[in-house]
C-alpha cells in the first residue's frame, strides 16, 4: 500500500468502505483490488497486508485443474518481457521472480508454462506454486519433467529428516572426540527447495484426474522416477483418483526405438502401480499433429 499515494488511498477508502466499518479495515479494498487482479498481481499483493493476504489466497482458492507445459525458448522471451507484455493479454503474465508464465485459462483452470533448461531459481518457484495450490488440486496435467522434479524434491526432504533423526540419535553417544565429526554431520543436508514440514498425507490430497504427457525427449524422464523412491501414494490417493493417464506423443522415429520406448512406459506403469489402478489407468499414444498436417499437404 505504500506504492499508492496517500490521496488515492484515502478516496478508496472512502469509496469501498462500508459505512460502520473502521477506517483501519482494508478489506473491502482488498477484495475490490483481487477480484480482477493477475496471477502475478495477487502472487506480489499476498504480502502487502493481511486483508490482501486473506483475499488474495480466496481467489487463488478457486483454482482446481492444473496444466503445466515445458516449453523451448521460453527464457529469450522472458528476457523481452518488456517488449512482449505489450501484446499479452490480462490472462497472461509472467511470475514476479521465476522465468515461469502464468495464464488464467478460465475461472478454474490455471496453466504454467516452463522452460526447458529452467535455472534453480525457476525450480523453487515452480515448487513453491505447486506447494500453493496442492490442497484445491483436482485435475493435473503437467509434461513428464515436471512430475520428476517433484518427486525429486519431496525425496530431498525425506533425506534432510533422515539425517536429521541420525543426528539426533547419536548425539548422547558422542564423545568429546567426536564433536567436529558430529558438526560436520550435522552441516550436511541436502535441502529441499522449500521450507517445509514433511507431508502427512499425498501432494495432492484432492486430485480426481492425473495426466502426464511425454515427448520423445522426455521419456528418460519416466523411468527415472523410480530412483527417487517416492510412491504414488504420497502424490495421490490410489482410492480417491478416478483416472490416470499417461499421454506418449511420438515422434518420426518411434518405430526404430519402441522397444526403448515401451521400456519407459512400463516403468512409468510400474511406479503409477496400474495393475492395481485396474481400468482407471490409461494410456494413449498420440502422432505429431504438425508433421501429420505437413505430409497431407
Amino acid at each position: 500500500m505504500a506504492l499508492l499515494p496517500l490521496s488515492v488511498y484515502d478516496e478508496l477508502r472512502r469509496c469501498f468502505c462500508e459505512a460502520g466499518t473502521s477506517q483501519q479495515d482494508k478489506t473491502p479494498i482488498a477484495r475490490r483490488f483481487c477480484a480482477n487482479a493477475s496471477l502475478g498481481d495477487l502472487l506480489r499483493w499476498r504480502t502487502i497486508s493481511r486483508a490482501f493476504l486473506k483475499e488474495a489466497d480466496a481467489r487463488l482458492a478457486q483454482f482446481t485443474r492444473l496444466h503445466i507445459k515445458v516449453y523451448e525458448g521460453l527464457y529469450h522471451l522472458h528476457k523481452q518481457r518488456t517488449n512482449t507484455c505489450k501484446s499479452m493479454t490480462g490472462d497472461v503474465n509472467w511470475h514476479p521472480s521465476a522465468c515461469l508464465l502464468l495464464c488464467e485459462m478460465d475461472a478454474q483452470t490455471l496453466g504454467i508454462a516452463v522452460d526447458a533448461k529452467p535455472s534453480w531459481k525457476d525450480i523453487a518457484a515452480l515448487i513453491k506454486l505447486l506447494q500453493f495450490f496442492r490442497q484445491t488440486m483436482e485435475f493435473v496435467h503437467m509434461d513428464s519433467p515436471i512430475i520428476e522434479l517433484l518427486l525429486k524434491d519431496l525425496n530431498n526432504q525425506k533425506v534432510t529428516e533422515l539425517l536429521k533423526l541420525l543426528n539426533m540419535g547419536r548425539r548422547p553417544a558422542m564423545s568429546s572426540s567426536n564433536q567436529n565429526c558430529a558438526h560436520h554431520f550435522s552441516n550436511y543436508c541436502v535441502a529441499p527447495l522449500f521450507d517445509s514440514h514433511p507431508l502427512s498425507g499425498p501432494f495432492f490430497p484432492c486430485l480426481k484426474q492425473f495426466t502426464i504427457t511425454s515427448n520423445p525427449k522426455q521419456l528418460n524422464a519416466l523411468s527415472r522416477l523410480m530412483n527417487y523412491s517416492i510412491a504414488v501414494d504420497m502424490i495421490f490417493q490410489k482410492e480417491q483418483i478416478d483416472l490416470v493417464c499417461l499421454q506418449v506423443i511420438l515422434g518420426e522415429s518411434w518405430c526404430r526405438s519402441k522397444h526403448r520406448l515401451f521400456r519407459h512406459v512400463n516403468t512409468f506403469k510400474k511406479w503409477s502401480e496400474a495393475s492395481e489402478l485396474g481400468v482407471r489407468y490409461v494410456q494413449q499414444f498420440q502422432g505429431d499433429s504438425g508433421k501429420r498436417r505437413k505430409a497431407k499437404i
